[in-house]
């Protein structure tokens, strides 16, 4: 499915407020603009479900929200890849990763994003992503690629500035602009 240079506004569902894709073989989406969309469950402006590659680029995701996962956007299950690129993830609003969230990816990237102001309600910041304590859980590598991503006034549980605002279920991830570290929520050590 390729989405380009689309306007997904004020629409409401129970997941995928904007557009709910699943079991689509390939999800192209750029220069798309989601804005004031809601959803019940997952994915406020945009859910991908079951597919095989998902790749979203220069597009805006502005207002969103979500009850639960992904207040921008939720992409679970992308069977061979998921690509996030210079995308712009602003005011967006969930329980659990306000810009975006992300289960059971093979492999995923994400490169280049602007994260300005948006609200997590509970914990996973303003990303998240299902990381199995198993590799038969919900296992989930770290990205392949986390470069010149940018993170600004985003909230989370108490309020409380989440500059960086990265975080994987069951490890913490902490981004600073040279490196990725993951850091256990046990007792705040490198995790290796």
């Amino acid at each position: 499915e390729w989405l380009d240079s689309c306007a997904f506004v004020d629409n409401d569902a129970v997941s995928g407020g904007g557009i709910f894709l699943r079991h689509v073989g390939n999800v192209d989406v750029t220069n798309c603009n989601f804005t004031d969309n809601a959803a019940v469950m997952v994915g406020g402006g945009l859910a991908a479900e079951e597919c095989n590659r998902t790749a979203v680029s220069d597009s805006v995701f502005w207002g969103n929200i979500a009850g639960t996962h992904g207040g921008g956007m939720s992409v679970h299950r992308s069977l061979l890849a998921t690509d996030v690129t210079a995308n712009t993830f602003t005011l967006n609003t969930a329980k659990y990763g306000s810009a975006a969230f992300f289960r059971k990816a093979n492999t995923w990237s994400m490169d280049d994003n602007a994260f300005i102001s948006n609200s997590c309600l509970r914990m996973g910041g303003t990303l998240f992503w299902i990381r199995g304590a198993t590799a038969t859980a919900d296992s989930m590598e770290a990205p392949l690629s986390y470069t010149g991503n940018s993170f600004s006034g985003n909230t989370y549980g108490t309020g409380t500035a989440d500059s960086m605002g990265v975080s994987t279920e069951p490890f913490n991830v902490t981004v600073s602009p040279t490196n990725l570290r993951q850091e256990d929520y046990l007792d705040d050590a490198p995790f290796t």
